[in-house]
């Protein structure tokens, strides 16, 4: 798109992803990232986790690579609709989604399996590496929306988790927020704050608006607040502080934390199996129960 004439032009250049659907693409100094996704023919759904490099001066793809065995040991396994962020030389990929079955379409009783785990790829040594969880990670959810605050802080907003019962579909939509300080490799949950009495804090009433009722200057310095001392005294307050009471929470939900004395006072989940559940959320949510109208679902 040439932003002078308003006017579009392909540009067809051999070396780059097959077509897919659902992959994620960040900017990363002149070259645009691409990452994952899916294709799905109508008969059969295949996944990838294969990572392009495309340098937009030179006009050129560059593969990073693929894990064909997909087994998620020491390269992302394959999904679509994941988190991408660049902090530096490094690529981070936050989550995502897969779907056993045939096709996206097929009404047959396969479900979706969301993912929690967080890889970092070093672009200068084209390394991936598992990102171990630190803090207060998001619970388990998918269509989430992220972008970067600073530079550092890798956002996550909203998303959804479905329940499968039978031929019931449930799904828990949340409007939570989430911070990944990607200097730190450490997880925040960000409080929100209305626009109230001043100094008070609330939640939204209205659970089917996503942002009805928060006040953004506040959510903003929120953030802000995340980058206000360099020796990260303050960090390190409000991340003990969020952990305790996301325990309080989940010992209400009969999940088990551990919290380890450590000299950064992290917390982390006894199970370290992508799948395992984190705290619960620390945001609104929002519940739907659909009943489908065909076996299976859709």
């Amino acid at each position: 798109l040439d932003l002078a004439t308003s006017k579009w032009e392909e540009v067809s250049i051999r070396g780059g992803p097959t077509p897919r659907s659902g992959h994620r693409a960040v900017l990363w100094r002149s070259s645009i990232f691409v990452f994952g996704g899916f294709y799905d023919t109508g008969h059969d759904v295949k996944y990838h986790n294969d990572a392009y490099l495309f340098d937009i001066p030179e006009q050129k793809w560059t593969k990073l690579g693929e894990d064909r065995k997909g087994d998620n040991a020491n390269w992302p396994s394959p999904r679509s609709a994941v988190g991408l962020a660049a902090f530096e030389d490094t690529i981070f990929v936050y989550g995502g989604f897969t779907k056993s079955g045939r096709c996206l379409s097929s009404a047959d009783d396969s479900k979706g399996t969301v993912h929690t785990d967080l890889w970092s790829m070093d672009l200068r040594s084209k390394i991936w590496s598992k990102v171990r969880r630190a803090g207060i990670p998001p619970t388990p959810r998918c269509g989430f929306s992220t972008t970067v605050h600073k530079r550092r802080n890798l956002v996550v907003f909203g998303g959804v988790f479905d329940q499968y019962d039978k031929h019931d579909l449930t799904s828990t939509f949340y409007n939570d927020v989430y911070v990944f300080r990607m200097d730190q490799r450490r997880w925040f949950p960000l409080v929100l704050r209305g626009p109230g009495k001043k100094g008070g804090s609330r939640r939204s009433k209205d659970r089917t608006s996503s942002c009805s009722g928060w006040d953004t200057a506040s959510a903003m310095s929120d953030l802000d607040a995340f980058d206000r001392n360099e020796d990260e005294d303050e960090d390190e307050y409000l991340g003990r502080k969020a952990m305790r009471k996301a325990m309080r929470r989940a010992a209400m939900h009969q999940r088990t934390y551990v919290l380890e004395e450590e000299e950064e006072d992290e917390g982390r989940w006894s199970d370290d199996e992508e799948q395992n559940a984190a705290p619960a959320a620390l945001g609104d949510t929002h519940t739907h129960t659909h009943t489908l109208t065909h076996p299976g679902g859709a």
